[in-house]
C-alpha cells in the first residue's frame, strides 16, 4: 500500500492507458482504491488486473465511482483476493452499464451461493464473455445452477473453470447446457468436485458436440466407471492438448477403455492419470497411447499400483517421446529391478525438468543406476526422490545429478536413511546459488552436518523453503544453520519441527524470522522449548505479517508465553493454520490466545488438542470463530470439553459448512452430548475425518452419531475407539460405512462388538475396496467373524494395516483368516497378539507373509508358536526385505528357532524394532541372533530380557550395541549375565 501513490500519480499522468496489471503483490483494499481511484479519466482502459492480492471490503459507491467511466473494459483479473458476497453485489451493482466484458476472473475468493445472484447478473449484461474463471469458491450446488442459468444464453465462451466450487451432480444438467450453448469451448476445468458418474455422463454427453476442446480436467470427482462418455469426448476432439481425470478410483473393467481412447489423442501434451487405479495388467495399453504422443510435455502417474512391470511398461512408451518436461512417478511401486529401463526411457527425454520420483523402493541401488544417466542431463530444476530407502551409499550418486544439473530449484530427499555424512556430501555439491527449496526431513540428520548445511545455505542466498524436521539436531547444529540463515532475506517456509532444539537456539531462530518478511509457514514443534524460548520466538514473528501456518505444538510452552504469542497471531491477520496443541495452557491462557483469533478472518486449520478447555475458554472460542466461515481442520482432542464444552463448541460451528476434520477425542463426552456432535455433521457434506475416541458415547450415541454420518458420502476415517459400543450399535454403524464408499481408516478396537456385532459391520465394509487400515482389537472376537473379515480383506487390495490384537481367534480363526486372505499384497502391518496361537496356526500366517512382500511390521506376541511355529514363519518371512518391526515376545521359544530369526534380521537392513523377550533362547540363541543384528545399523530398540543368557552372549550382545549408533532403548533384565 505504501506503493499505492506512486502508482495513482504514474496512472494520472498517462491518460491513454490500456491496460493496468498489478496482480501477485500485496495491496490491500486501502492502496487498492487509492489506486483504481486514479483511473476514473482512463476512458480507454481495457484491461485491468489486480489478482493474487489481499482485496476486500469495497463498496457499492466506490465501485461505481471507478467503473463509471470504463465503458471499453475487457478483461478484470480478481482472482486470489479476499472478496466477500457483498462485494461481488456491490460489483454486480456498479458495473450494470458495462457491456464489453470478454473475461472475468473471480476465483479463489471468498464467494459463497450468496454472491452467484451478482455474478449471474454481471454475465448476463456481457453477452461477449468468453472466459469466466469462478474456481476455488464455496459456490455450491445451489450457486453454481444460478450462475449456470446466466452462463446457457453465452454464445462465445471459451473458457470456463469451475473447479473446487463443491459442485455435485446435482446440477450437472445446468453445467450440460452451458457447453451446449458454447460450441467453441476450448478450455473446462471441473476438477475437485462432486459430480459421481452420473454428473460425468451428463456433461460427457455435451460434449460429444464440442470438436474445439483443448483442457479438460475432470480430477478428483468419484467417478469410478463413467469412462465411455469421456471416451468419445476424447475421440471427437483432436485438438485436446491436456486431459486430467486423476483421483478418480476407476473400476478395472473401464480402465482399459480409457486407455484405448487415449491411443487416438496424439496432440496430448499434458497428461494426468494418477490415482486411477491403473496396473501391470493394462499399463501396456496406456504405454502405446504414451508412445502415440510425441509431443507429451507432462505426465502424471503417481499413486497407482504400477509395480516393476507396470512401471518397464510405460517407460517402453517413453521410449518413444523426446519432448517430455515433467515426469510424475511418485509412489508407483517403482523399484530398483526397474530402474534401468526408466533410465533409459530419461536418456530419451533430455529436456526433461522435473522428475517426481517420491514414495518408492529405488534403494541406494536404484539411484545410482539412474545417476548414470541423469548426470548427462542438464536441465533438471526439480528432482524428488523422497521416501526410497536411499542410504549414504547413493550420496555421491546424488552429487553426481546435482553437479550437472546447475539449475536445480528443488530438491526432495527426505523420509530415506542418508545420514550425516551423505547428507555432508550432498551439501556441499549444492552450490549453484538457484537453490529454492531443499527437504532433508527423516534423516537422522545430527549436528555434525550443521557446518555443511549453513555452506549450503549462505552459497544459495534466494531459499525460500527448508525442511528439516524429524532428525535429531540439538541446539548447537540449529544455531549453526539459523546463523547461516541470516544471510537469506526471502524465507517462506521453514520446519524444524521434531528435532531436540532447546531455548539456547531461539535468540537465531527470532533473528530469522524478524529478517525474512515473506515468512509464511513456521514449524517449530516437537522439540524442547520452555516459555522464556517461545516468548523470544514470538517477539521475532510480530515484526512480520504474512504468517499463513504457526505450529508450536508440544512445546511445552505454558501460560507465561501466553502473551507473546496471542500478540504474534494478532499481527498476523492472513493466518489460516494455527497449532497450539500439546502444551501446558490452562484455561486463562489459552483463552488469551483464542481471543486473538477475532482478528483472523481466514483461518481454515486449528489445533488447540491437550489443552485444558473450560466452559469459559469454550465459549471464547465460539465468539472467536463467530465470522470464520471457512474453518476446515479442528483439532480439539484431550481437552477435557465435556458435554457442555462440546455443546458451546458445536453451537459456534452452526455456519461452519467446510469441516473437513474434526477430532474430539479423549473429551469426556457421553451419549447426552452426541446430537450436538451429529449437529455439526449434518451441516458438513465434505467431512472425511472424524475421531470420537476415547469417549462415553457408548450404543446410544455412537448409534446417534453414525445416522447421521450415514448421509454423508466423502468419509474417509473414522474413529469411534475405547467407546464402550456394543453389537446393538453395529448396524447404524455398517448403514454408516456402507454410505462411505470411500471410507480408508476405521478404528473400532477396545469396545465390546464381539463376534456378533463385528460380522454386522463387515457386511458393510464388504461394499467398500479403499480400506487401508481396519483396526478391530480387543472386541472378543471369535473364529465366528474369520470368513467375514477374509472377504473384507480381500476385496480391499490397498490395505496396508490390520490390528486384530487381544481378540479370540485361536487357531480355528487364524487359519480361516489367513487362507482366504492371500491376494493382499499391500499390506505393511500385521497385529495377532494375543489372540492364542500356536504352531498349528503357523504355516497359514507364512504363506499368507509370503504374498506380502511388504510387510514392515509384524506383532505376534503373547501367542504359543513356540519353535517349531517361529521356524516355519520365519522361513516364509526370509523372502521379506521391508521389515522393521519384528515382535515375537511371549511364545515360549527356544534356541531351535534361532537360526530361523535370524535369518530374517540378516535380509531386513531396515530393521528398527527387535522385540525377543520373554522366551527361552538361552544365550546359544542370542548368539546367531545377534551375529545377525550386529550388520544392522539401524536399530533402535532391542529387547531381549527373560531369555536365560548367560555372560556366554555378552560380547555377542556388546557388538550389536557398538554397531547400532541409533540405539535408544535396551531390555536385558531377567537374564542371568552376571
Amino acid at each position: 500500500d505504501e506503493s499505492a501513490g506512486d502508482i495513482s500519480e504514474v496512472i494520472t499522468n498517462n491518460p491513454l492507458l490500456e491496460g493496468i496489471y498489478l496482480g501477485s503483490n500485496k495491496l490491500q483494499t486501502k492502496g487498492m482504491l487509492r489506486i483504481l481511484c486514479s483511473t476514473k479519466q482512463l476512458y480507454f482502459l481495457k484491461e485491468f488486473g489486480a489478482d493474487n492480492n489481499q482485496v476486500s471490503a469495497i463498496s457499492r459507491e466506490q465501485f461505481a465511482n471507478i467503473c463509471s467511466s470504463h465503458a471499453r473494459l475487457e478483461k478484470l483479473w480478481l482472482t486470489n483476493n479476499m472478496l466477500n458476497d457483498q462485494d461481488i453485489i456491490n460489483m454486480a451493482i456498479a458495473v450494470k452499464p458495462l457491456t464489453t466484458l470478454r473475461l472475468l476472473h473471480l476465483g479463489n475468493n471468498k464467494l459463497t451461493e450468496e454472491a452467484a445472484v451478482g455474478i449471474a447478473n454481471i454475465i448476463i449484461n456481457n453477452p461477449l464473455l468468453e472466459s469466466v474463471d469462478l474456481s476455488n469458491n464455496c459456490l455450491r450446488s445451489i450457486g453454481v445452477r444460478k450462475i449456470a442459468d446466466s452462463l446457457k444464453d453465452l454464445s462465445h465462451l471459451k473458457i470456463l473453470a469451475l473447479n473446487d466450487t463443491q459442485v455435485t451432480d446435482s446440477v450437472a444438467g445446468v453445467i450440460a447446457e452451458v457447453i451446449t450453448s458454447n460450441k467453441r469451448l476450448e478450455k473446462l476445468w471441473l476438477h475437485n468436485n462432486m459430480l459421481g458418474d452420473n454428473g460425468c455422463k451428463k456433461i460427457a454427453s455435451a460434449l460429444r458436440n464440442i470438436h474445439s476442446l483443448k483442457v479438460l480436467n475432470i480430477g478428483n470427482n468419484g467417478i469410478t466407471e463413467a469412462v465411455d462418455g469421456i471416451a468419445e469426448v476424447i475421440s471427437v476432439n483432436p485438438l485436446l492438448e491436456n486431459f486430467d481425470i486423476g483421483n478418480n478410483k476407476l473400476k478395472p473393467s473401464v480402465i482399459a477403455t480409457l486407455a484405448h481412447s487415449l491411443k487416438s489423442a496424439t496432440n496430448i501434451r499434458i497428461l494426468g492419470l494418477s490415482n486411477t487405479g491403473i496396473t501391470a495388467n493394462v499399463s501396456d495399453k496406456f504405454s502405446e497411447a504414451v508412445a502415440n504422443c510425441s509431443g507429451l510435455q507432462a505426465l502424471w502417474l503417481s499413486n497407482n499400483q504400477l509395480g516393476m512391470t507396470g512401471v518397464q511398461h510405460f517407460c517402453g512408451g517413453l521410449r518413444k517421446v523426446s519432448t517430455l518436461k515433467v515426469l510424475v512417478l511418485e509412489n508407483t511401486g517403482l523399484t530398483q529391478e526397474a530402474a534401468n529401463d526408466l533410465a533409459l526411457a530419461l536418456s530419451k527425454n533430455s529436456l526433461l525438468e522435473q522428475i517426481h520420483l517420491g514414495n518408492n523402493a529405488l534403494q541406494s541401488q536404484g539411484v545410482i543406476r539412474l545417476a548414470s544417466t541423469m548426470k548427462n542431463m542438464t536441465q533438471i530444476t526439480v528432482l524428488a526422490l523422497n521416501g526410497n530407502n536411499i542410504t549414504g551409499k547413493a550420496a555421491d550418486s546424488v552429487c553426481d545429478i546435482i553437479v550437472s544439473n546447475c539449475r536445480l530449484e528443488e530438491l526432495w530427499l527426505n523420509d530415506n536413511h542418508i545420514d550425516s555424512d551423505g547428507i555432508i556430501k550432498i551439501a556441499n555439491s549444492l552450490n549453484s546459488g538457484c537453490l529454492k527449496v531443499i527437504s532433508l526431513s527423516d534423516n537422522c540428520v545430527t549436528d555434525e552436518a550443521a557446518d555443511a548445511i549453513g555452506r549450503m545455505i549462505t552459497a544459495n542466498s534466494q531459499l525460500e523453503k527448508l525442511f528439516i524436521r524429524n532428525n535429531n539436531l540439538t541446539s548447537v547444529g540449529a544455531n549453526t544453520i539459523f546463523t547461516a540463515l541470516q544471510s537469506c532475506k526471502r524465507i517462506k517456509c521453514l520446519d524444524f519441527q521434531n528435532n531436540h532444539i532447546t531455548d539456547e537456539a531461539t535468540g537465531n531462530i527470532a533473528l530469522v524470522i524478524s529478517s525474512n518478511t515473506n515468512l509464511e509457514k513456521i514449524w517449530l514443534s516437537d522439540n524442547s522449548f520452555h516459555a522464556e524460548g517461545i516468548g523470544e520466538v514470538c517477539k521475532g514473528l510480530q515484526h512480520i505479517s504474512n504468517l499463513k501456518l504457526l505450529s508450536v505444538n508440544c512445546s511445552d510452552i505454558t501460560e507465561e508465553a501466553s502473551y507473546n504469542l496471542a500478540s504474534a497471531i494478532a499481527n498476523n491477520p492472513s493466518l489460516e493454520h494455527v497449532d497450539v496443541g500439546n502444551n501446558n495452557f490452562h484455561a486463562s491462557s489459552i483463552t488469551e490466545v483464542i481471543n486473538t483469533f477475532h482478528s483472523l478472518h481466514n483461518i481454515k486449520v486449528v489445533a488447540l488438542n491437550n489443552n485444558e478447555i473450560n466452559e469459559e475458554a469454550a465459549s471464547s472460542f465460539a465468539d472467536a470463530m463467530k465470522d470464520n466461515y471457512e474453518l476446515e481442520k479442528l483439532w480439539l482432542y484431550d481437552c477435557n470439553l465435556r458435554n457442555i464444552g462440546t455443546e458451546i463448541i458445536a453451537r459456534s460451528l452452526r455456519e461452519v459448512v467446510n469441516l473437513k476434520v474434526l477430532h474430539l477425542r479423549n473429551n469426556g463426552i457421553t451419549e447426552e452430548a452426541a446430537r450436538y456432535i451429529a449437529a455439526v455433521i449434518s451441516i458438513n457434506p465434505l467431512l472425511e475425518n472424524i475421531d470420537l475416541s476415547r469417549n462415553r458415547l457408548q450404543s446410544v450415541g455412537v448409534t446417534t452419531v453414525a445416522n447421521t454420518l450415514s448421509k454423508l458420502s466423502h468419509l474417509k476415517i473414522i474413529a469411534l475407539t475405547d467407546n464402550f459400543i456394543t453389537a446393538e450399535a453395529a448396524g447404524d454403524i455398517s448403514d454408516m460405512i456402507t454410505s462411505n464408499k470411500k471410507l480408508e481408516k476405521l478404528w473400532l478396537n477396545d469396545n465390546f462388538l464381539k463376534a456378533t456385532g463385528v460380522i454386522t459391520i463387515l457386511k458393510g465394509l464388504k461394499c467398500n475396496s479403499s480400506l487401508k487400515l481396519l483396526h478391530l482389537g480387543s472386541n472378543g472376537i471369535t473364529e465366528e467373524a474369520a470368513s467375514d473379515l477374509a472377504a473384507v480383506i480381500t476385496n480391499n487390495p490397498l490395505l496396508e494395516k490390520l490390528y486384530l490384537e487381544n481378540n479370540e481367534f485361536c487357531n480355528k480363526g487364524v487359519i480361516e483368516l489367513m487362507k482366504h486372505s492371500k491376494k493382499v499384497a499391500s499390506l505393511k502391518m500385521l497385529d495377532l497378539s494375543d489372540n492364542d496361537i500356536t504352531e498349528e496356526a503357523a504355516n497359514s500366517i507364512a504363506v499368507f507373509l509370503a504374498g506380502n512382500a511388504k510387510i514392515e511390521y509384524l506383532r505376534l506376541k503373547n501367542n504359543k508358536l513356540r519353535a517349531k511355529g517361529v521356524k516355519i514363519i520365519c522361513a516364509r518371512l526370509r523372502h521379506c526385505t521391508a521389515l522393521k518391526l519384528l515382535q515375537l515376545e511371549n511364545n515360549e521359544i527356544t534356541t531351535e528357532a534361532a537360526s530361523g530369526i535370524a535369518d530374517v534380521i540378516r535380509n531386513n537392513p531396515m530393521l528398527q524394532i527387535v522385540l525377543l523377550g520373554n522366551n527361552k533362547l538361552q544365550s546359544k540363541g542370542i548368539v546367531p541372533v545377534a551375529a545377525a543384528l550386529k550388520n544392522c545399523s539401524n536399530v533402535t530398540v532391542l529387547d531381549l530380557e527373560d531369555n536365560q543368557v548367560t555372560e556366554e552372549a555378552a560380547d555377542d550382545i556388546a557388538e550389536v550395541f557398538s554397531n547400532n549408533p541409533r540405539l535408544e532403548s535396551v531390555w536385558l533384565s531377567g537374564n542371568m549375565l552376571g
